[in-house]
């Protein structure tokens, strides 16, 4: 019994020795683990701070750059980041919207400078007026129309500019134009200076609304036309000066159609006589003064009939309606058939004529004029040819046409240096010996052109042939002023 309890406690200390070494062993193992997770903690922390750090700067660089470029905007200067560092999407992302709203952002001031130099370099008047019919701008041509000072004009009431001298007409009007069509054209007002002089023009307005239609500034644009007016009335006084020399040129033609030959009728009469009972009486010399004392009375009667038949194209006008020219030329060929065939002559249409708005009897006369001249004028030994075209062309590129009709002949034709002169009134290329005529006929032709808005000229070389070319618009209004002018 005793020694099995000495064998206990024997091996009771063999466990405690046991236990104590093992501790002892795994102490010193502990020691170790605890040196080595406190250096690895510390290599942990310090790459941590400094990735911390290395990723804040990547960061916060960019923004703050964004942040300076941004208060640059601010103060007016549109420059654009160029971050070659930034790395991150989003970031990259952002300047890139940035720069975009800052070339975008130039790009309207630009535009708006632009607007801005024209609006104050324009000559004509442009104000801006609110609702409240307040001007809110104006470029310096309104300053100085109104002969005021910048801040006499903007706040001011619209008024301002017009004075009293606009009409309740012309608000009325006004007011319909910018309900109905958001703006008026060409109206014609007054505008008052300071030193209340006024200047007429010619007012253009149009409505600015904001996007959800709400509000509005009315805009006018407006023309100094003082040199139009001044234009207008010289040409008013110059058209009733006209008148009254048609008037006078009325009292001629009724003195030569009465007055004048009257007188002449008797000459020619007393000559008759004189011829057919007191020729045997007469010498030699008695004969030839009487012959010629005929042939001059028969010359003036010719001249005055010719001169009437020249007043006539207005004093006797008719009103215009529609003319077929096929039917007027065939039936001048046919007045002119006895002239045709006697010098063997040939008359050829290449083009189908129009129908015009005109007077039928002056472009009878016309025609006649202008194709009996090439009969007349044909060469010795060579039978005439008249060839008749007729071609659309546009009246000064504006989109409107009118018909050129040519009349060609192969005669004896004219230095074209004397073009102009041949329209001339009694005027003459050759003397009445060798071709008739008073020289009134081209004249006349002229005059009845004019009288239908359209123009005659004529072309040549001498010896081979002449183009005479006139233009008859497609509509025509009564245009007297234009024959006033001769």
């Amino acid at each position: 019994m005793f020694k099995s309890l000495k064998s206990k406690v024997l091996t009771s200390h063999l466990i405690v020795a046991g236990v104590a070494a093992i501790t002892a062993g795994l102490s010193g193992h502990y020691a170790v683990l605890q040196d080595n997770a406190f250096l690895v903690s510390a290599v942990i922390l310090f790459f941590t701070i400094w990735g911390a750090n290395t990723l804040a700067s990547k960061i916060t660089s960019p923004l703050a750059r964004l942040a300076a470029a941004s208060k640059s905007v601010a103060q007016g200067k549109l420059s654009q980041i160029r971050d070659a560092d930034a790395k991150d999407a989003e970031i990259i992302t952002l300047v890139e919207a940035f720069n975009e709203m800052t070339e975008s952002l130039s790009t309207t001031l630009i535009s708006r400078d632009y607007v801005e130099n024209v609006f104050q370099s324009i000559g004509d008047s442009i104000t801006i007026i609110n609702e409240q019919g307040k001007i809110t701008t104006a470029n310096p041509a309104t300053f100085v129309l109104l002969e005021c000072k910048k801040e006499e004009v903007i706040g001011k009431n619209a008024g301002v500019m017009f004075g009293e001298t606009i009409g309740e007409g012309d608000i009325r009007k006004i007011r319909y134009q910018l309900t109905h069509n958001q703006g008026f054209d060409n109206l014609v007002s007054t505008y008052v200076t300071k030193s209340r002089k006024q200047i007429p023009v010619i007012i253009s307005g149009s409505i600015l609304t904001n996007k959800d239609g709400t509000g509005y500034d009315l805009v006018i644009v407006a023309k100094d036309i003082t040199e139009r007016k001044r234009q207008e009335e010289e040409l008013q006084s110059m058209v009733i000066k006209l008148e009254h020399s048609n008037h006078e040129l009325q009292d001629f033609a009724h003195i030569a159609s009465h007055d004048l030959q009257e007188p002449l009728r008797k000459i020619l009469a007393f000559g008759d006589r004189l011829d057919s009972k007191y020729m045997n009486v007469l010498d030699d010399q008695g004969r030839d003064y009487l012959r010629r004392m005929r042939n001059a009375a028969a010359r003036m009667q010719y001249l005055i009939q010719s001169l009437l038949m020249y007043s006539r194209v207005t004093t006797k006008a008719r009103p215009f309606e529609q003319v077929d020219l096929s039917e007027v030329k065939q039936e001048v060929l046919s007045d002119l058939e006895f002239s045709i065939i006697e010098k063997g002559g040939h008359v050829v249409e290449a083009d189908k004529l129009p129908v015009v708005n005109a007077d039928p009897l002056q472009m009878r006369q016309l025609f006649q004029n202008l194709i009996s001249n090439a009969l007349k004028f044909s060469k010795n030994g060579e039978p005439p040819l008249v060839k008749i075209s007729c071609r659309p062309v546009s009246i000064n590129g504006n989109g409107k046409t009118c018909h050129e009709i040519t009349i060609e002949d192969n005669g004896i034709g004219f230095d074209e240096q004397y073009a102009d002169r041949i329209f001339g009134v009694f005027q003459r290329l050759h003397g009445r010996n060798e071709y008739e005529g008073s020289g009134i006929g081209l004249s006349i032709c002229r005059k009845i052109i004019m009288r239908h808005g359209g123009h005659i000229t004529a072309k040549s070389n001498s010896g081979h042939g002449a183009r005479f070319i006139f233009t008859v618009p497609d509509s025509v209004q009564n245009v007297e002023i234009a024959t006033a002018n001769e």
